[in-house]
């Protein structure tokens, strides 16, 4: 390489000539790169003489081969690249002129070694569908594990209710849309469950209850005139003690009718009770004994009918069974705030153990005083049973004060 030196006085004229030399093989260590296509890189000035070269022979002079040089004037502008076909390779001729010099640098690429620099690349982007496809199975397996498999399990309890399963439930899981339609299923279900409890078989408690009615009213004047003339018979016959008996049976007759309606007064009830009483007195004699104990202000009460003389039956059939002692029954009425307290406590065996709550369900008369309280209050009543330190048992029946009865038939 040379450069011309020129006066600094007068730019026009050369005052010298340097001359730089350069180890081609040096060069060519810092331009080319480690393929195929190595020392395939050369530099030629306009006449094709060669300037610079891997091989040193051919500095000087005109490239040896004819047929690229005729290939390198067919690229246009003297800027591209045009295939080329020497030896049964394939090669692309790239040139580029060098600005401000009346040279070019040609550059000879090797396809295969193109092809062996993308084996690589193309190495890189299997590995990337790969790891893609694994992480797209991974996603879809997320996908179906925490949407479509609760969407199914929904469905499923769906078809539960379909069938008449009302105890079908859907864990709750999270709060997303699914997590809230399952919330919102299992808020249904219970709704129905309970419609179906307190309205279905309320129905149908009803419709029992009606028929019982039918049954106990069949012709009740003709009891009420047979019962009288048994009374007066035994009148006639000085038979005292028969004709109140029959005179107290004919009383509580009439008020367990009461017209065929379901609320009685606390008063009415208690009498109802009283009697009741003193016909099983008649038949235990002395070896029973009660007492009635009701606050002046509840006696207006409306109560639900024969809802004492359940409690009263229990402890006498059951409380005193085998029982050689005197029994006593204490009755006790009084009110707390807004609720009717009726208490029914007796001297008998009690309870055998403390598990109240089963005895309540599996009471007949006991369960069955309670489905009738929460048919007509609900919530606001309750039948419990209370622990005492003597002997015998304590039931209690709270409800709200009323002195009008309600329209439920229970």
């Amino acid at each position: 390489m040379f450069r011309v030196i020129n006066d600094i006085n007068n730019v026009s004229s050369p005052i010298g000539l340097v001359t730089i030399r350069l180890d081609a093989s040096k060069l060519y260590d810092l331009i080319e790169t480690n393929s195929r296509g190595k020392k395939q890189m050369f530099v030629l000035d306009q006449n094709n003489d060669v300037v610079l070269h891997y091989n040193q022979k051919y500095i000087g002079k005109k490239y040896p081969d004819k047929a690229l040089l005729v290939s390198i004037k067919k690229i246009d502008d003297k800027v591209g690249a045009i295939n080329y076909k020497k030896s049964g390779e394939d090669f692309t001729v790239v040139t580029q002129p060098l600005t401000g010099t009346n040279l070019s640098l040609v550059a000879l690429v090797d396809k295969e070694s193109v092809a062996e620099g993308l084996t690589g690349l193309q190495a890189s982007i299997k590995l990337m569908i790969i790891v893609l496809t694994l992480l797209g199975i991974l996603a879809m397996i997320g996908f179906y594990h925490f949407n479509i498999k609760r969407i199914l399990y929904l469905t499923n309890q769906t078809q539960r209710v379909e069938k008449g399963d009302f105890f079908a439930r859907v864990p709750d899981m999270s709060s997303d849309e699914i997590g809230l339609l399952g919330y919102r299923f299992n808020q249904m279900v219970d709704r129905i469950r309970f419609l179906i409890d307190s309205k279905y078989k309320m129905e149908i408690r009803n419709r029992e209850s009606e028929l019982k009615l039918l049954q106990s009213q069949i012709n009740p004047h003709f009891l009420y005139n047979t019962l009288d003339m048994i009374r007066w018979t035994a009148r006639l016959e000085h038979a005292m003690e028969t004709s109140k008996l029959i005179e107290q049976l004919s009383k509580m007759f009439r008020i367990s009718l009461n017209r065929g309606n379901h609320w009685i007064s606390l008063k009415d009830e208690l009498t109802y009770s009283q009697i009741y009483l003193e016909l099983q007195k008649g038949r235990l004699g002395n070896h029973l004994t009660f007492t009635f104990y009701c606050d002046h202000e509840v006696l207006k009460a409306k109560v639900l009918k024969q809802m004492i003389q359940p409690l009263i039956e229990n402890s006498i059939h059951h409380g005193f069974e085998n029982f050689r002692i005197s029994r006593h029954i204490y009755i006790r009425c009084f009110r707390e705030a807004s609720k009717v307290i009726i208490d029914v406590i007796d001297n008998g065996k009690g309870f055998p153990s403390e598990d109240f709550q089963a005895y309540i369900r599996n009471g007949y008369a006991l369960s069955n005083i309670q489905d009738r309280l929460y048919l007509a209050f609900g919530d606001d009543a309750q039948i419990s049973i209370i622990l005492k330190d003597s002997p015998g048992a304590w039931v209690r029946v709270m409800i709200p004060y009323q002195e009008n009865g309600l329209d439920k038939k229970v």
